[in-house]
């Protein structure tokens, strides 16, 4: 039997790999008459233009007021690299990926650099260590030699595109690279595409099936492993190995994508999925947003950290989040006297029934209350608050006598019908210590369909009350807001203001002080579902940019020293 399924892998291995490479190559020649056309990448990287690429960074330099660095990259271009004459100055350029045609396939690299006047390309490209050399009885084919055996690179010219890799046989049937780049030069400046949509089918299968082979024999309890933990490692496995699935079965393009507006001072990162129309990731993608977050009223533009979440969860996820709360339950239950089953299970049934309406609501936030001290409040909406609340009341009665609590204090404060209680643990840890100002006290809280929570000094409760009487007073819906699922906003200077971590690169600290003003400080991440898949954008104000600049400025000087 174990021979049998032996050949059967490799059978497996042998099929997928030949269906994965070039039609033509597999079957030959002579047996087909059809044209399949020119090979297709599986993955590429791109740089929009040259030119487009130096003006970004002559804005970032100007911007540090290092402009010197510009004149020392042009002068580096024209000394040492012919100011890159016979290359286009405004076209894309940048690497495909193929898969070879041996078995089993390896992927292969493939410059592509445009060209604009053959001669003065040979002679910028004669600039380097490694000289071309012209290929005998082969037109504009030329060869670097150097390595063992003076194998080196293989260069074709054609199409007005220089096209180079060590393997020459993956010099033939290439595609135009500014159709397969076209989409992520549109909208970036530097970005790298992994394209799924180009795999052969029957290799996607292949390796779905190694993908979840692998992963069951990863999600089964381990030794010496707790029932609980084991849940909790299993349902959120279980939930990311679905996810894996889907993205290599529906996924069509992943994007990752660097976009510069020096006229608007920012720059910005996105991670952009293109999925199958109407397949199951697809939607998935489209529906997670669309509902306004109740914690509305609580996004910040100004302080350290805001996070709302609005997230439409779907089976997969609801699934997921049922088994780590299976966990949760099955922990408490580990660690507290049977005493107390009836009111871990009432807690894991208010968040059981939180889970099956399928939405996700919640913000957590971090609050500036002196210059060098914090606050963090957080709150979740929840199903049957009420009975969560007494349900937690009674467990906090038990806690009190496990390892690392100091304290438990309960009914300490009420307001708006939340009744808070209070927990303390026995060590706080240096960066709690930092942030807090001191000793942090943790409160917790249930009511109005809200679960509350906060960490920090004696001036959070206040906090927290505002918090309440602000999303009481403001009816749902009536806030323009976003309907993004996931929002953060995270300022940098408020962050600078506590007190330094113990051996804290002191230089890096200064230099983000030098290049960060206030107002320009901002870091602003947001998921939105688009019409084809979805996008998760961050996007950096001006003062990371000039942090850059300044960064790569001073490396630069260091190395002339």
């Amino acid at each position: 039997m174990k021979n049998r399924n032996s050949k059967n892998s490799l059978f497996a291995i042998i099929v997928a790999s030949l269906l994965a490479i070039h039609p033509a190559n597999v079957f030959g020649q002579d047996d087909l008459e059809e044209d399949f056309g020119p090979r297709l990448p599986f993955a590429a990287v791109a740089v929009k233009n040259i030119d487009q690429s130096l003006t970004n960074i002559a804005a970032m330099f100007d911007a540090t007021g290092r402009s010197d660095m510009t004149d020392m990259i042009n002068e580096f271009l024209t000394d040492k690299a012919g100011n890159l004459e016979g290359v286009s100055r405004t076209k894309p350029f940048g690497f495909m990926f193929f898969l070879s045609d041996s078995l089993p396939p390896q992927p292969v690299r493939v410059a592509f650099i445009p060209v604009d006047d053959m001669d003065a390309f040979i002679r910028t490209a004669s600039l380097g260590p490694a000289k071309p050399e012209k290929v005998e009885g082969k037109e504009n084919v030329y060869k670097f030699p150097f390595g063992r055996r003076n194998r080196g690179i293989n260069m074709v010219v054609e199409n007005g595109y220089a096209f180079a890799a060590s393997d020459e046989s993956m010099l033939e049937d290439l595609p135009d690279p500014e159709q397969v780049v076209r989409s992520m030069v549109a909208r970036y400046d530097v970005s790298a595409s992994a394209m799924l949509g180009n795999i052969q089918p029957l290799m996607k299968d292949f390796f779905i099936a190694t993908l979840q082979s692998s992963s069951q024999a990863e999600l089964q309890q381990r030794d010496d492993e707790s029932e609980a933990a084991h849940q909790m490692r299993k349902a959120s496995g279980q939930s990311v190995l679905e996810l894996m699935t889907q993205i290599l079965r529906d996924g069509e393009q992943i994007t990752i994508g660097l976009e510069a507006k020096p006229e608007e001072k920012m720059a910005a990162i996105e991670l952009l999925v293109d999925a199958t129309p109407e397949s199951e990731f697809s939607e998935f993608m489209k529906n997670i947003g669309g509902r306004k977050s109740i914690f509305e009223p609580l996004q910040s533009d100004s302080n350290p950290l805001t996070l709302t979440i609005s997230w439409k969860m779907d089976r997969r996820e609801k699934e997921a989040m049922i088994g780590l709360i299976k966990g949760f339950e099955l922990a408490l239950g580990e660690q507290l006297p049977e005493t107390f089953v009836a009111s871990i299970g009432r807690i894991a049934d208010s968040l059981r029934a939180t889970a099956e309406q399928e939405h996700i609501n919640g913000v957590f936030q971090f609050i500036p209350i002196e210059r060098n001290e914090f606050a963090l409040i957080g709150g979740l909406k929840l199903v049957g608050s009420q009975t969560f609340g007494a349900a937690l009341r009674d467990l906090l009665s038990g806690v009190g006598e496990l390892d690392g609590i100091e304290s438990v204090e309960l009914d300490v404060h009420e307001h708006q019908n939340v009744m808070f209680h209070r927990l303390v643990a026995t060590n706080a840890s240096e960066e709690d210590l930092r942030i807090y100002g001191g000793h942090p006290s943790v409160y917790l809280g249930s009511g109005n369909g809200i679960f509350w929570f906060g960490i920090g000094g004696d001036k959070l409760l206040s906090e927290l009350d505002f918090a309440i009487d602000l999303l009481l007073e403001t009816p749902p819906g009536t806030l323009e807001g976003s309907t993004a699922p996931l929002q953060v906003v995270f300022r940098l200077l408020p962050w600078m203001n506590l007190p330094a971590r113990e051996n804290a690169n002191q230089n890096g600290r200064e230099l983000a002080l030098e290049a960060i003003e206030k107002g320009q400080d901002a870091v602003r991440i947001d998921i939105r579902p688009t019409e084809t898949g979805g996008r998760i954008r961050m996007q950096f104000e001006e003062g990371f940019v000039r942090l850059l600049g300044l960064t790569l400025a001073q490396l630069y000087d260091r190395s002339q020293l």
